[in-house]
């Protein structure tokens, strides 16, 4: 990266905002910055020790010369005094990967007084755990929890969520607040919840309304009574945009629906016996990757657009743009030309219309839904943003959450091979295919992906290197969404864990984006590991 192009990404935005992971005011994002910056030895100048990749690798983090080295990274962006870049020390590594962790058992509240737990809730959700790391200045992850209690107070419905924003806070945290409960309120319209049909249009409508909320009747408004302030405070959520990725849990059906509209990802920790005795950890998909990498949805925007099919995915984006092709928000895929110049009367910062935009919307919030009985060797669901999924895949995530349950600890060293994965996964669908025919077919006409069944980085183009030493550590038994993200920065490496901590927003970004893990766990755990901290 170019000298002048380092000094730009010095000159940073900070909006303020108190909630998740997201600063406080400007004293606390000095104080965290100053936590970064000057507590340990001084370093030398980023352009003369530093490398800033245009893109993020696993393999790429500052590199450090010696124990003590002259020099400093000069940064007038709060204030005009010279600070140090400075390695954390173990300590504050601690602190920061524990700064947002959370850990909760789910209990009714009539068991809260006979301090033991329903026998419903016993046989299904015993908790979950989550934890947030920014990248960003403010964190622009947002993720959200809510339970629906009927008339006796037994849980209907648990909904879980996480959301990767982009462009900014304002629409990840609408959708957090909002996504939820508006998919509830569909479902309260479902005469029958053993439909799953019925109850994955719901979802699907859910999700849409939303949509339609945030970006069309939001402008409506606007324009209906133009003001700058008006559409200063209305507009944000549209014009920035979000991913979404929501777990419905219904524990009379023993039901869960997964709803993703993005790149973020759930994936089921299945525990399979062997017939000789012990067991194994298979990973089982419940989301696929929607980008402009993806194959099918390159096809879908294609029908979607014909002629435009030079240009309406170029380079992996939409439009060579954004990559997610499912998102909330995103105004500038979906207003037409005639509005987006309306906009920018009003809203100057807003950017001009993309030069292919002809036929709007391209991007949409309508997500795609699998649905599937929780079974007995169902034994916990990780969802997370792609902050999460660059760094490891589908099968490492849980391999490392079902390790720490059987209560595995120090260190593991493990050789990723991607080629070699790949054939052993081309191997076993064809023999699953060639035994039975599929039984949990994706909605919304998505049953011809079932080919796509994983499509992870090993499945798409590698985000990492095609072979690596993996070193993995165990040490974070209270919260299993810290131990994801320990492994995905660094994992048994301390020195690089550090380092990869170390490097300040939005510096950061070359190396890592924000990462949102939630875990949730069902039935009877052979470990009092996974929640032993919990709430």
């Amino acid at each position: 990266m170019a000298e002048s192009e380092v000094e730009d990404m010095e000159e940073t935005i900070i909006i303020i905002k108190e909630t998740s992971a997201r600063g406080g005011d400007v004293n606390r994002i000095r104080n965290d910055f100053e936590d970064v910056m000057g507590m340990t030895k001084s370093v030398p100048s980023p352009r003369s020790y530093f490398s800033y990749p245009k893109k993020p690798s696993d393999s790429l983090v500052p590199q450090f010369s010696g124990d003590v080295l002259e020099g400093s990274l000069s940064s007038q962006s709060l204030h005009s005094s010279l600070k140090n870049l400075k390695m954390l020390t173990p300590k504050q590594v601690e602190l920061r990967l524990g700064q947002y962790q959370k850990s909760f058992k789910v209990v009714d509240q009539e068991s809260k007084k006979k301090s033991k737990m329903s026998t419903l809730d016993q046989k299904l959700v015993l908790g979950y755990c989550t934890n947030q790391i920014p990248s960003n200045s403010t964190i622009e992850d947002d993720l959200s929890q809510h339970v629906v209690r009927g008339e006796n107070n037994e849980i209907e419905r648990i909904f879980f969520g996480v959301f990767d924003g982009h462009s900014g806070w304002f629409c990840s945290q609408k959708v957090a607040q909002e996504l939820a409960p508006s998919v509830a309120k569909e479902l309260d319209l479902v005469r029958n919840s053993r439909d799953t049909k019925a109850v994955i249009e719901a979802i699907e409508r859910g999700f849409l309304k939303l949509d339609q909320r945030i970006v069309h009747d939001s402008v409506r408004r606007v324009l209906e009574h133009p003001s700058k302030p008006l559409a200063c405070s209305s507009l944000l959520p549209a014009i920035s945009g979000s991913c979404a990725l929501l777990a419905y849990i219904d524990p009379r059906g023993r039901d869960l629906y997964v709803a993703c509209a993005g790149d973020s990802r759930a994936v089921m920790g299945v525990r399979e016996p062997l017939e000789g005795g012990g067991h194994v950890w298979r990973a089982v998909p419940l989301s696929f990757d929607q980008t402009g990498m993806n194959r099918w949805e390159v096809k879908r925007l294609k029908e979607e657009h014909p002629g435009e099919e030079n240009t309406v995915v170029m380079r992996g984006g939409v439009l060579g743009g954004l990559e997610p092709t499912r998102a909330f928000g995103v105004a500038r895929y979906k207003w037409s030309r005639e509005i987006q110049e309306k906009v920018f009367q009003l809203f100057p910062v807003y950017r001009q219309p993309y030069k292919n935009l002809k036929t709007p919307p391209y991007i949409t919030a309508k997500p795609v839904v699998r649905h599937q009985k929780i079974r007995p060797e169902d034994r916990f669901l990780v969802m997370a943003t792609d902050g999460l999924w660059d760094k490891m895949t589908s099968d490492e995530v849980v391999q490392l959450v079902g390790d720490l349950l059987d209560g595995k600890t120090g260190h593991d060293e493990m050789v990723l091979d991607r080629e070699e994965i790949q054939k052993y996964k081309q191997r076993r669908r064809l023999a699953i295919q060639a035994s039975s025919p599929p039984s949990n077919a994706l909605h919304s006409g998505m049953g011809e992906q079932q080919e796509e069944e994983e499509l992870t980085p090993l499945n798409m183009a590698a985000k990492g290197p095609a072979n690596q030493i993996r070193k993995f550590t165990y040490r974070d038994q209270a919260n299993v969404s810290t131990h994801l993200i320990r492994n995905a920065l660094g994992g048994a490496d301390d020195d690089k864990l550090a380092a990869t901590l170390s490097i300040p927003s939005p510096m950061s970004r070359a190396y890592r984006d924000d990462i949102t893990v939630t875990v949730v766990f069902f039935g009877q755990q052979d470990t009092t590991m996974a929640l032993s901290d919990a709430k």
